[in-house]
């Protein structure tokens, strides 16, 4: 005798509905993945989830507060954020502020300074942060299949209305845009944008812009998806954070993570050395101590200074900018008259500073007296 057992079919994501203790937010989100590259994303299986260094506006190795930004100018002023503006009137300070949602210590404040109301067709004003190619290789830019990316942010302003956000890939030049509206004015609000995967070749490195001023050559209408043209990168736009002295933007919790995730993701938290190690391979700021030891190779005044640094950089670096080095006074040969990078290689962790001077022993050794903690040299491998 045959007996033949059946069993009724059963839905998986139904049954978890009902059980007594529902799966967390997490959870809900691994079942609601649809591919297997934004499961492992989620689960952190690809890199580190945040795929932005210092999103969370700690670390600030130029100064907590830069005044006078505008013009035609890129500056670097929150370690690897910029201010970057093209044709606007519009004057502007960055400064580190502790006004931030909970959670966070510190947000970026833009605070305009001057304003520009007569927006011509080329005015723009960006908060902007660029990434190498081998930052975001593994989503798969130019290939068939890859992942896409989701950024979000805490954001508040004292403008409400549409912003434009837009990723711009430098070199092949396909752009994807994005809009958020910010509703209530002084309010910290949080944004979630999620980004397709494109197809388009990898060429350089990529550019994302938020806008707080555009002209009409970048409002053209547009639509959301990858495209060659650089035409309606800011399509949407409805706000001018320039039209008036006083309007403020703040921003913080910037992340950008692999995988489209429309509800978010946790803020990814880097101990304070993490994420200022992750700086320093762009950007140092040199102190050194008292009575550092120099040496005059070969002739009366060819001083050499060489200085350990703290981490490979990504290219070799740039002499930026120097502060009470200039004028410091050596060892009977008196004061430092103008300094330059001898030699510096992308590989190297020690580089060699020139120092002209007029005097001296050869092959002899000194030394000079910087204030410490004051004088300062800077040291740039950004983008």
């Amino acid at each position: 005798m045959t007996v033949k057992v059946t069993k009724p079919e059963i839905n998986v994501r139904e049954k978890l509905s009902e059980l007594d203790k529902p799966s967390s937010t997490a959870g809900e989100e691994l079942l609601r993945a649809q591919t297997h590259a934004d499961q492992m994303a989620l689960l952190g299986n690809v890199q580190p989830k945040n795929m932005w260094i210092n999103g969370d506006q700690r670390i600030w190795q130029r100064g907590t507060t830069q005044t006078g930004l505008g013009a035609s100018t890129e500056t670097v002023v929150s370690d690897r954020w910029r201010n970057y503006q093209n044709g606007t009137a519009g004057r502007c300070t960055w400064s580190q502020s502790t006004d931030a949602p909970t959670g966070y210590a510190y947000s970026a404040k833009l605070e305009v300074t001057t304003a520009d109301t007569s927006v011509d067709a080329n005015h723009r004003w960006n908060v902007a942060y660029r990434m190498e190619p081998a930052e975001f290789e593994h989503l798969g830019f130019g290939k068939s299949t890859g992942l896409g990316f989701t950024i979000q942010f805490w954001v508040k302003s004292s403008v409400t209305g549409t912003y434009s956000i837009d990723v711009y890939k430098n070199g092949t030049n396909p752009t994807c845009k994005r809009n958020f509206t910010i509703d209530s004015p002084d309010t910290w609000e949080f944004k979630v944008m999620t980004w397709p995967h494109s197809t388009f070749g990898v060429g350089g490195d990529i550019s994302i812009w938020i806008w707080l001023q555009a002209g009409s050559n970048y409002t053209t209408d547009r639509g959301e998806t990858w495209t060659s043209s650089t035409d309606g990168r800011a399509h949407g736009q409805s706000v001018n954070v320039y039209s008036e002295v006083g309007n403020t933007f703040y921003i913080t919790g910037l992340q950008m993570t692999p995988g489209n995730h429309p509800d978010g993701l946790p803020f990814e938290r880097r101990t304070y050395s993490e994420e200022l190690a992750l700086c320093l391979r762009y950007f140092e700021r040199y102190y050194p101590a008292g009575q550092m030891q120099i040496y005059n190779e070969s002739s009366t005044s060819n001083h050499k200074w060489i200085r350990l640094i703290h981490a490979i950089k990504r290219s070799a670096p740039n002499l930026a900018g120097t502060s009470g080095i200039i004028g410091a006074g050596t060892n009977g040969l008196g004061t430092i008259s103008t300094l330059s990078i001898q030699t510096a290689s992308v590989k190297e962790t020690s580089i060699r500073v020139g120092m002209s001077q007029s005097g001296g022993t050869s092959n002899a050794i000194y030394h000079f007296d910087p204030v410490p903690g004051v004088a300062y040299f800077d040291l740039d491998s950004e983008l």
